[in-house]
């Protein structure tokens, strides 16, 4: 009797663990996220159409931006304003002023399943390396 019993619990601790797994085989549709040098963030926005966000402040912005940056401040809501009008496939390019809110904002997009490419070090990494500013 103990026998059978213990042969039904095991039974039932198996068929258990076979429908929790196939109930945790979802995936999100979570996009990509690199990080870039000035150099090669150069290479890829000069590469055609592509979508550019400056995540920086309106002041910021207007202290000099790379050509055909779209402001979208980080900070205020009107990143999470202007997310919806991207293309998810197309790749965003972001960037801010050292790097933190561009971290954030390229998080962000790739859990919404946008691929990202991030200027490491931000706008003042790009002034570093003489590349030019739109004002």
């Amino acid at each position: 009797m103990m026998k059978q019993f213990n042969r039904s619990l095991v039974l039932i601790l198996v068929l258990a663990v076979i429908t929790l797994n196939s109930c945790g085989g979802q995936t999100s549709e979570e996009g990509e996220y690199s990080k870039v040098s000035p150099e090669r963030f150069k290479e890829l926005v000069n590469d055609g159409e592509v979508q550019l966000v400056d995540v920086r402040t309106m002041e910021e912005y207007r202290n000099g931006h790379i050509k055909g940056a779209i402001l979208a401040d980080y900070l205020s809501g009107e990143f999470s304003d202007y997310k919806p009008k991207l293309n998810k496939a197309k790749t965003v390019y972001v960037y801010c002023a050292v790097g933190g809110r561009s971290k954030r904002a390229a998080e962000d997009l790739e859990r919404s399943g946008y691929t990202v490419v991030e200027l490491e070090g931000g706008i003042r990494n790009w002034n570093s390396k003489g590349f030019e500013l739109e004002k």
